[in-house]
């Protein structure tokens, strides 16, 4: 599968940039990742507190969150003298470098005519074929467990409607997918994976996209959902014939 390799690797890289949420922590730590972001290089413990007017002990605990969180990256400066080196803190991922990366293996592996088998690679790749627990669970609770694995890769995903549905309520490409349409066809071919290892009868019908801004809806073939019968619209009733006028 070395053909897939690198467009898994930038949609992985470019929806860890998009889930970094600065609002996380609230006010201070967006204003210390806002300004780790807008610097032209890293910046230690002490310009940050002065930046943030924040204590240095607040701006290292928020460091410390995002730094696990993988919104952001530390290393050694050098030192100034005595004592120890300060620590130096950057952005994780450069989105914008990040799309690109993205948008060059795309067009460099799968081109203008996509083959169907390398989309179910990328896909195969992205979902990383961990198994899901399948039969030890109903359809319902399977479905559940597809939108947390959805969720973890940055889509906000929840079962809609009676479970015939998955809402995506955020995605991490949405910028990219007007222009490269084939990240859906990439996503699509991820969700039919996953549910092909939940080991029960539910299977992708379509992947609405955008149907409202910033959502998306995946509509599901599931045969335990099927209805006793349909009642069909009742036929509008004729409008009223208008009176005559008095002078006809």
């Amino acid at each position: 599968m070395a053909n897939s390799r690198g467009i898994t690797r930038a949609l992985v890289r470019l929806a860890g940039a998009r889930r970094s949420n600065p609002d996380a922590g609230g006010d201070t730590r967006s204003r210390i990742l806002a300004e780790i972001s807008s610097a032209s290089e890293p910046l230690s413990i002490e310009q940050l507190s002065a930046l943030t007017s924040a204590h240095p002990n607040t701006v290292r605990g928020h460091l410390e969150v995002l730094v696990a969180s993988g919104a952001v990256q530390r290393r050694v400066g050098d030192s100034a003298g005595r004592g120890r080196r300060p620590w130096l803190y950057r952005p994780a991922v450069d989105r914008g470098q990040v799309a690109d990366e993205l948008v060059a293996s795309l067009n460099r592996t799968l081109g203008e005519d996509p083959d169907p088998a390398l989309i179910m690679e990328a896909a195969q790749r992205w979902s990383g074929g961990s198994p899901l627990r399948g039969e030890m669970v109903d359809t319902d609770q399977a479905l559940e467990e597809v939108a947390e694995r959805l969720t973890e890769m940055g889509f906000a995903a929840e079962v809609g409607g009676i479970g015939d549905s998955l809402v995506l309520r955020a995605c991490p490409y949405a910028d990219l997918v007007r222009d490269q349409p084939v990240i859906c066809r990439i996503h699509s071919a991820l969700l039919t994976d996953l549910l092909e290892r939940t080991g029960h009868e539910v299977e992708l019908q379509t992947m609405e996209v955008f149907p409202r801004p910033g959502a998306c809806v995946a509509r599901l073939n599931r045969p335990d959902i099927d209805p006793e019968w349909t009642v069909k619209p009742e036929p509008p009733a004729p409008a009223p014939e208008s009176a005559p006028r008095k002078d006809q």
